[in-house]
């Protein structure tokens, strides 16, 4: 079987790569890259609104200092005493706005994939989302409907939502993470666990789960999921601020509240391999839970 993946390849994305070509080992890893503006062009915005562009500048800097923070313990954590010797899987590198606007069908359509799988991708056109024969999934860490978007697990931690702490493996149409659900994964939670141990966790179990719904499509029986009822909420990159970082930081240091314990839990809307065996090959559309 033909399993493109488009990933980013930070830390937790590479992880659920590196699970999915132990057991496909042919799939082919396309990699977005993003070009920002121009010094020229941000020097124009700066000197027509100097106090929006000071504000971008610290927002900037805050997010470069806390993401490479966050990249390099989950790396810690996922890969141990082998993190700095870990390479980039062979990939191919491509515009995010050429996925985008959809200039990279040509190249997709070649490679011809069964299943394109999303990882760490920018929303992608429909012209793309038909090429591949059996869908696109995605992985999004966050729990939709109620937690689509962007920075999901902080949103769902901040707002001390914690049954909203997880992962879901959708089916891609038009929407963001609107998509039929093929699982949702909870991770064990802990006291001790914070942002970044839970977005690992996240990507642990659901790279598990994902290869368990590729063999399915092997097998001969993708699974349509189950549609999402409700609206829920769109994070945007923006509805992350400085200050929400802050609350976040103060609520877990100074006011201790920090998540309850919880075992790990799995609801999959797809036949796992033992039931296919019985089934020969039906889709199953209820809840299977595991924990």
């Amino acid at each position: 079987m033909r399993v493109v993946v488009i990933s980013s390849c930070r830390a937790k994305n590479r992880y659920i790569l590196d699970v999915v070509r132990r057991t496909f080992p042919e799939a082919i890893i396309l990699r977005p890259w993003w070009q920002g503006s121009s010094s020229l062009q941000q020097l124009r915005v700066w000197s027509k609104h100097p106090l929006r562009g000071a504000a971008k500048i610290l927002r900037r800097v805050s997010n470069d200092v806390r993401d490479r923070r966050h990249e390099r313990r989950a790396v810690q954590l996922l890969y141990g005493d082998t993190a700095d010797s870990l390479d980039l899987p062979p990939h191919l590198a491509v515009p995010a706005r050429d996925l985008r606007t959809g200039r990279t069908a040509d190249i997709l359509a070649a490679l011809a994939p069964d299943v394109l799988v999303l990882s760490g991708a920018p929303i992608l056109p429909p012209d793309l989302l038909a090429i591949p024969k059996h869908g696109t999934v995605n992985l999004h860490f966050g729990v939709a409907p109620q937690y689509r978007g962007e920075h999901t697990l902080f949103h769902a931690l901040l707002h001390g939502d914690y049954d909203h702490v997880g992962m879901t493996i959708h089916r891609v149409d038009a929407g963001v993470d609107t998509g039929p659900v093929l699982a949702y994964v909870r991770p064990a939670m802990t006291a001790a666990d914070d942002e970044v141990s839970l977005g690992v966790k996240c990507a642990q179990l659901g790279a598990r789960v994902l290869v368990e719904y590729l063999h399915t499509v092997e097998e001969g029986a993708p699974a349509l999921g189950t549609s999402q009822t409700t609206k829920g909420r769109l994070y945007r990159l923006d509805d992350r601020t400085l200050w929400k970082d802050i609350r976040s930081w103060a609520s877990r240091s100074i006011l201790r509240r920090r998540p309850p314990h919880r075992v790990a839990e799995t609801t999959r809307f797809f036949p796992a391999a033992s039931e296919l065996a019985l089934r020969q090959g039906s889709v199953g559309s209820r809840g299977n839970r595991l924990t």
